[in-house]
């Protein structure tokens, strides 16, 4: 047998190539993981049906859409249903991702400095907690216990979670920076703040702390939609505008169910009855969906944003819109935490509740993440008066001719039709002396578009 000597200096040369190998290795950045993989990986859920399970993304397939499209943008605009996993999915998340794995500073804007003590003990630190950077959780100081006015949080890998609540004058707010600003409940805070000297919405003072990193800062948004003018609907009508949407089981058109779509609930004789009766429909077919066709369709949902659309093939055609911002909602059908039998009892006690009005509005931004009409905008209730222009507080609005009179210097009249799913609004105008005059309108119902098809039924009725 060859017995092969290795000299000392030899033995010395190779664990001094080792040491500069494994030096240049910790030298080397980590490499950063896709958003949805760092999830699944690193997240186990704290509490809800799913308590100390891995989190995967296919118990929820919006949220596979959502986390994929997480910083690719330099704003996000994020809303959806009450109680769906909003917070958890555009809040805890986005503040875990930047805080370890990409071991960067997170500034956190809230309403009010009193709500941090709450955000943090009930929704960030509890899955903190259950996640392999629990070591990283500060052992002293803010966040180590309770208390309510938390500022600044340090964590053992020396990046910090600072809250910050809108309001606050712009000096102060000028004196705080970092590349991440994540605001939550953004609603209520696109009004001017009292403390500021230059004008600024609170929204803006909060962008305001990331300024300093120009394009390389990164924002993000999640809220409830209230009115259609409020911060969240409007950037996000404004951003892409994005949808998910499915394919249809039926006429394979891609689809995404609303809640005009949910059928069958309203002639329900009571809750039971209309959880046993209610059914998502097609938008387009009108062919009904059982809970397994939702569940199937939305395994199989894509994102498709403002200009977008997808073909038969499942081809997503159209150019990307030209913004910064990434509007992304989901709705009730997309939201498989609640059943559709669920939903339509829900629907039924809201229409048969003393006040049908008021929890219509909420229906519509709790479980549909639709906005209600803004109530600051002039609404006036038509009476004989006012269409013949004798109300003298809208003079000059209306011409005083009785609906269905021609004035006798008229050579063409106009008459045009407006379609939607449910109704058709019909008028004919004339001009004269380059003023318009609407001589006739009204609305013609259409006919059961949710069981024949929109195109069906708005031809039968033209």
């Amino acid at each position: 047998m060859e017995v092969q000597l290795i000299s000392p200096a030899a033995t010395e040369k190779s664990t001094e190539a080792l040491a500069i190998r494994g030096f240049l290795a910790d030298c080397k950045p980590p490499e950063l993981r896709p958003f949805p993989e760092w999830a699944e990986s690193e997240i186990v859920m704290p509490s809800g049906p799913f308590e100390d399970h891995q989190f995967r993304l296919d118990r929820l397939p919006y949220s596979q859409l959502l986390l994929e499209e997480l910083g690719k943008w330099q704003r996000h605009v994020i809303t959806g249903p009450t109680q769906s996993g909003k917070s958890f999915h555009a809040f805890v998340l986005v503040i875990m991702y930047y805080l370890f794995e990409r071991q960067e500073d997170v500034i956190v804007g809230i309403p009010n400095i009193n709500m941090a003590g709450d955000k943090w003990l009930e929704g960030i630190k509890p899955v903190i907690e259950m996640s392999s950077y629990a070591h990283l959780l500060p052992q002293s100081g803010q966040g180590s216990k309770g208390g309510t006015k938390l500022t600044k949080i340090t964590f053992a890998n020396g990046r910090f979670l600072r809250f910050m609540s809108a309001g606050g004058n712009d000096k102060q707010s000028a004196g705080a920076t970092a590349r991440v600003l994540i605001v939550t409940e953004t609603d209520g805070m696109d009004t001017v703040a009292e403390s500021s000297q230059e004008g600024q919405t609170k929204i803006q003072q909060l962008e305001g702390r990331v300024r300093a990193f120009g394009d390389d800062a990164v924002k993000f948004f999640e809220c409830n939609v209230s009115t259609e003018s409020a911060f969240t609907w409007d950037e996000y009508q404004g951003g892409t505008a994005s949808k998910i949407v499915h394919q249809c089981k039926a006429c394979d058109a891609w689809v995404s169910p609303e809640r005009e779509h949910l059928v069958g609930w309203e002639d329900a004789k009571d809750e039971i009855e209309a959880g046993e009766l209610g059914r998502f429909t097609c938008p387009e077919c009108g062919v009904f969906y059982s809970d397994e066709d939702r569940l199937e369709m939305n395994q199989g949902a894509m994102l498709v944003h403002k200009g977008q659309e997808v073909t038969p093939e499942g081809e997503i055609v159209g150019s990307l819109p030209r913004t910064n911002t990434l509007g992304f909602r989901w709705s009730a059908f997309q939201d498989l935490l609640y059943s559709t039998s669920m939903l339509s009892r829900e629907e039924w006690v809201a229409a048969n509740s003393e006040e049908p009005k008021v929890a219509d509005i909420a229906r519509l931004q709790q479980a549909w993440a639709m906005p209600a009409e803004n109530p600051n905008v002039e609404k006036v209730p038509l009476n004989v008066e006012i269409v013949r222009g004798s109300d003298r507080r809208y003079a000059g609005r209306c011409s005083g001719l009785v609906m269905g009179d021609v004035p006798d210097n008229v050579d063409i009249l106009t008459a045009s039709i407006d379609c939607s799913k449910r109704e058709l609004q019909w008028s004919v105008e004339d001009k004269v002396n380059r003023r318009i005059q609407v001589v006739e309108y009204g609305i013609f119902q259409t006919e059961l578009p949710d069981v024949v098809g929109v195109e069906t039924a708005v031809e039968r009725a033209v």
